[in-house]
């Protein structure tokens, strides 16, 4: 009998003893979210490690500054600027360690600031004017990112993804008086569809294995909405528009990240 517990204990000595000095050594190094765990042999798995595979969930919000916009007729142009927007968005994705795949909804809001009318032909000439009206998108991006470890806790990410987005632009009449004559310029609504596609950087700070925060740059544009019909009551009535540019925004963007798995 005194034999069998001697064996028994000379058994748990054996068993259990590595174990915690290879613990030990797992706490003062740190262990590679990575590694597989082999329970018979690596007791870094007695410690809690992030995982290389989980869905996420994320929200943000950003700053942003839209380009300045430009229509163009047979008979004067007209050039948009827009005050300093914002930008909020959600999305639901998986992490493949250093890679993550996501879809994403955006929703950009910029207020028009003013509009600068030129025309080649007397009286009207330069005019400014600042009306009401907005630029607003709504996308669903696809994206892709690759995360470059920098320390345990902070990486540098960057990626882009392409997507739809539905625009709308809207603007209230405005007009001009010369020599006693009132020139209106009509008001403007338009709704597209356009193709977009976006590029990200910036940087990821893990608090710890469920909550990551991030900072960064976005750069989003959309393809070029098609020509419509301009109305202008004095002097020349309808005209076709066509945009001579393309829209795109530069975002400053902060958000938080939510692994579950």
């Amino acid at each position: 009998m005194k034999k069998t517990i001697l064996g028994l204990a000379i058994a748990l000595v054996v068993m259990f003893l590595p174990g915690k000095v290879a613990l030990a050594d797992c706490y003062q190094n740190t262990c590679n979210p990575c590694n597989v765990c082999e329970p018979a042999y690596n007791p870094c798995c007695e410690v809690k490690c992030c995982p290389c595979k989980s869905w996420y969930v994320s929200g943000a919000g950003s700053v942003d500054w839209h380009r300045k916009m430009e229509i163009k007729t047979s008979d004067y142009k007209e050039r948009f600027k827009f005050d300093t927007g914002g930008n909020a968005s959600l999305a639901i994705g998986y992490l493949w360690n250093p890679f993550r795949f996501e879809v994403e909804g955006i929703f950009k809001y910029n207020s028009l600031k003013d509009v600068k009318y030129t025309r080649s032909v007397a009286p009207l000439g330069n005019a400014s004017a600042s009306p009401s009206g907005h630029k607003r998108d709504w996308a669903i991006m696809f994206n892709a990112f690759y995360d470059f470890p920098v320390s345990d806790d902070f990486s540098i990410y960057v990626g882009g993804g392409i997507g739809i987005a539905f625009t709308q632009f809207a603007m209230a009449n405005y007009s001009r008086t010369v020599g006693g004559t009132d020139y209106h310029m009509g008001s403007i609504s338009r709704d597209d569809t356009e193709f977009a596609w976006q590029l990200k950087g910036g940087l990821n700070y893990d608090v710890n294995c469920d909550f990551t925060v991030f900072l960064g740059y976005s750069f989003f544009a959309t393809s070029k909405p098609g020509s419509f019909n301009r109305t202008i009551s004095t002097p020349s009535g309808t005209l076709n528009a066509k945009w001579e540019n393309f829209p795109y925004y530069h975002s400053v963007e902060a958000g938080l990240r939510y692994k579950f798995w």
